[in-house]
């Protein structure tokens, strides 16, 4: 256990490590994204949760979140255990001990395919007497000749740089203790506050473009032949007659889907050729140029901000940084891991 009140987890993708400081351990983050059954795993295991996040809400430090709610769309406490005097005293510093983490990638895949199919069918007639014999036959044939192809490329860049954090611990009030204590232990708590706070922010950005892009084209022939025979004493004759058709098709399609944090930007765009198409590839390059920068960027608009490390930030600060794109992530750790909430629960000479 942390002297600033925290229970260290042995492992975790998300985890406390005792070589720097938050309050005197540094959060160590793997840069992954979540899945909500993820999210279940890790909490149930007890380890900090990273969470992606967006520029429409600002979600202060200090706030409780219920992990078993992760999958509505207000997972967030109403209630506060901490005391409001202590949570205030609490300074929100930034940090930046590693100079920024950077990831770019990119994919591409190709798809062609050719296709042909065949029908034949052919019926006839046959009338058979004495002085006539007659026969009428007939055939359709159909040819269908397709080709396919298809293309996919895809970019994805993250950057982090820095981040926004509590520099200790909030008291608990006493009717949060009272209720680990004599009111259902750490699973009254959780359910009544909620098992995870926020910590602070990773700030930086995201962006990940997909464009695709597909044709087909088909030529089809069909042709219909008939022949009539007829033969009576000494007289016969024949007639035959055909017509064919045909028939060539081809269609092509355009699509981007893609995203920029920084720019709060999302697309899902999808054509079938035409001016439109010229649309849908001036939003992929657009994306595209984004990911390009992402470092960049990012450091140009954090610098707008001119953050002091290691000194109190005003409360203003977190919105203007939520709403400018740059909280990437928020970074939750659990409350049942808190030193004051483990002696609570554990130790009967506390009152």
């Amino acid at each position: 256990m942390g002297e600033d009140g925290f229970a260290i987890p042995e492992s975790s993708k998300a985890s406390l490590a005792p070589d720097a400081n938050f309050g005197t351990h540094q959060v160590n983050i793997e840069l992954e994204e979540p899945s909500r059954a993820s999210i279940a795993r890790e909490a149930n295991a007890k380890f900090p949760l990273i969470l992606p996040w967006h520029p429409s809400e600002t979600i202060t430090p200090g706030t409780l979140f219920h992990s078993s709610l992760c999958l509505t769309d207000d997972p967030w406490a109403k209630g506060s255990p901490w005391v409001p005097s202590s949570l205030d005293a609490v300074p929100v510093v930034f940090v930046n001990d590693d100079g920024g983490q950077a990831s770019f990638k990119s994919a591409t895949s190709t798809f062609e395919g050719s296709a042909t199919e065949h029908l034949s069918v052919g019926v006839g007639t046959t009338l058979d007497c004495k002085f006539l014999k007659a026969s009428v036959s007939g055939r359709y044939d159909r040819d269908v000749a397709e080709n396919r192809d298809s293309s996919k490329s895809s970019i994805r860049s993250t950057f982090r740089i820095g981040a926004v954090r509590l520099s200790d611990i909030p008291r608990l009030t006493d009717e949060a203790l009272i209720t680990i204590k004599y009111g259902g232990g750490i699973r009254a708590f959780e359910q009544r506050y909620g098992d995870y706070f926020v910590a602070g922010y990773r700030l930086g950005g995201d962006t990940g473009v997909l464009v695709g892009s597909s044709g087909t084209s088909s030529f089809l022939t069909q042709e219909i032949t008939l022949e009539a025979k007829v033969k009576a004493l000494c007289y016969s004759k024949s007639w035959s007659t055909s017509k064919a058709w045909h028939e060539s098709l081809a269609s092509n399609s355009f699509s981007v889907m893609g995203y920029d944090t920084l720019g709060n930007v999302h697309l899902s765009e999808r054509v079938s050729g035409g001016p439109e198409a010229e649309k849908v590839g001036a939003d992929a390059k657009m994306l595209m140029d984004k990911a390009q920068n992402l470092g960049l960027r990012v450091e140009d608009k954090l610098a707008e901000f001119g953050l002091p490390e290691d000194e109190p930030l005003e409360y203003a600060v977190y919105d203007r940084l939520t709403r400018a794109g740059l909280v990437a992530e928020l970074l939750l750790l659990p409350v049942a891991t808190l030193k004051q909430v483990m002696e609570w629960s554990t130790n009967d000479n506390i009152i």
